[in-house]
């Protein structure tokens, strides 16, 4: 087949480019317009030349300056095979496990804050103390009572290994040491509970407290978060019972935020909701750079359908004729029909069972102007997608 080219009249488009440039040159003198003319006019001849010599070329070449009758200008795809698949896209929301409200076990005024918002803490850290005196008081009179029970026990205990006084007296001092003992080690219990102390490793969000107010048992004072690691939970819709399952693969997108992350299905419902017949399903994402937030809203695209190694096609290239659906491709610079058989089609692809293998050229932008038997001229090649 003869090789076809296009020649663009560039002299003309200069020639306008040249004339509108004189128009706004409307202070010149004459001489200077006619000056400009002949500058213009040379650039002209010389650019005839150049189109010359290439049309010259073409010919010899064994090519044709003018497109035939019958050419279609089209852009083209390659067909490959690949994956097959469908999704189903939830929205969700943001939250951790790791996102606490620390409250005092005992009540009493707070008498020390000792961190403040944003501030790093570790598990066990101390974070703020309430009134302990009339706690510590109980301690110094327990810890006295204590030793002195001890000394009598230890006395008794002696006379009683030489057979000495009777078993009553050694067994009444043994018990009374052990029950001071008991509630001296309870009342230091309760005194700890007077340290409230950083349940786990992470930042200070919220003090909701402030120095000398009344902490009551229950009663939230400090919100300690960790955010390292976050999932997002969505309600999906009963359909697609049994087609989920614990650590299949997802995409996650957050369009507020312009981020995409891949994550891991951490847990699957096994209760429909009776309000909106849908089961819930847990995401775990990893956060280390803390840009997931509580309460951020993404979607989660799970995967519910795949069938490998299949021809897929966007599926506005499908056109129905007499004898079922059909796409064009080109064939050695021809335009050529082939029949298809459709399959699945989801989200603008299409899967076809047979009339393409793979390795075709289809027919995309100018499929609707071409037929079969044109001569297909190739503006672009367009790149394969499976999305």
């Amino acid at each position: 087949m003869k090789k076809i080219f296009t020649i663009i009249p560039l002299a003309i488009v200069l020639l306008l480019n040249a004339c509108s440039k004189g128009e706004e040159a409307t202070t010149d003198s004459v001489e200077q317009k006619l000056e400009q003319i002949s500058q213009y006019k040379s650039e002209i001849k010389g650019l005839e030349i150049k189109i010359q010599e290439l049309e010259k070329e073409i010919i010899a070449s064994g090519g044709s300056l003018e497109l035939p009758p019958d050419t279609i200008p089209v852009t083209v795809l390659p067909v490959v095979r690949g994956n097959y698949e469908e999704f189903v896209e939830v929205a969700g929301t943001i939250s951790s496990d790791r996102n606490i409200l620390v409250s005092s076990e005992v009540g009493g005024t707070v008498t020390s804050l000792l961190v403040q918002e944003g501030q790093t803490v570790s598990a066990g850290q101390i974070l703020l103390t309430t009134d302990d005196q009339i706690i510590l008081k109980s301690i110094d009179e327990l810890e006295s009572a204590f030793n002195l029970a001890k000394t009598v026990y230890e006395k008794r205990k002696s006379l009683w290994d030489q057979n000495i006084g009777s078993e009553i007296e050694y067994l009444t001092a043994k018990n009374n040491m052990e029950n001071l003992e008991l509630r001296l080690n309870t009342t230091r219990s309760q005194w700890a509970k007077t340290q409230l102390r950083a349940p786990i490793s992470g930042i200070v969000d919220e003090v909701i407290t402030k120095k000398g107010e009344m902490a009551a048992p229950g009663m939230p004072l400090l919100r300690v978060v960790n955010l390292n690691e976050v999932k997002i939970e969505c309600d999906v819709s009963e359909a697609y019972v049994g087609k989920l399952k614990r650590g299949d693969k997802v995409q996650v997108t957050f369009p507020s935020i312009g981020m995409e992350t891949a994550a891991t299905i951490r847990s699957v419902g096994q209760v429909i909701n009776p309000g909106n017949r849908t089961f819930s399903v847990e995401v775990t994402l990893s956060n280390a750079d803390g840009v997931l937030k509580p309460n951020l809203l993404g979607y989660v695209k799970i995967r519910e359908f795949m069938e490998a190694d299949q021809v897929v096609i966007p599926t506005k290239y499908v056109q129905n004729g007499v004898e079922g659906p059909y796409v064009l491709t080109v064939k050695d610079g021809v335009i050529t029909k082939n029949n298809i058989k459709r399959g699945r089609s989801h989200n603008g692809l299409t899967q076809v069972l047979s009339g393409l293998d793979g390795g075709e050229t289809l027919v995309a932008e100018g499929y609707r102007d071409a037929k079969a038997g044109d001569i297909a001229h190739v503006v672009e090649l367009q790149t394969a997608s499976m999305e």
